[in-house]
């Protein structure tokens, strides 16, 4: 069940979409024509939900509110579906071209622009309770 949480097919879907991911055309152009074809399709659903999608979004707290994601939810649920449809395209080029496809190395360079970019992040911050008191300048407890 874990597998198949909204997350995971959110990115999943963001990944089919964009050729960064390692994808080539033939999989991120049928993946954008379907979700395109999604969305629209969808459109039609956006106005018969409006009488539920509009008073949701008048509830909403003022720094919660989305007015796009909320009044056109069906039509964002159905362009992830229609990215789904190129799944099997997906995996047909993983196993024809991707899994054959060896890593690239990091260079010497793009490793210590990693690290530098690593070290210069700070650590969060957390706030200290102190559990015992100090110990005094007598070496006792006070």
């Amino acid at each position: 069940m874990l597998g198949c949480s909204c997350s995971s097919v959110v990115k999943y879907t963001d990944e089919m979409t964009d050729p960064a991911s390692g994808r080539s055309f033939v999989t991120v152009a049928p993946a954008n024509f379907f979700g395109l074809c999604g969305f629209i399709a969808g459109i039609p659903f956006d106005v018969v939900a409006l009488p539920v999608s509009y008073p949701i979004l008048q509830t909403t707290p003022p720094e919660d509110r989305d007015p796009l994601s909320t009044l056109l939810f069906p039509s964002f649920v159905l362009w992830r579906c229609g990215v789904l449809l190129a799944a099997p395209i997906d995996g047909l080029e993983y196993v024809a071209y991707r899994s054959w496809r060896g890593g690239r190395d990091i260079s010497p360079e793009e490793r210590e622009l990693i690290e530098l970019e690593l070290d210069a992040q700070e650590l969060p911050d957390y706030p200290v309770e102190v559990l015992y008191p100090k110990p005094s300048a007598t070496g006792g407890m006070p």
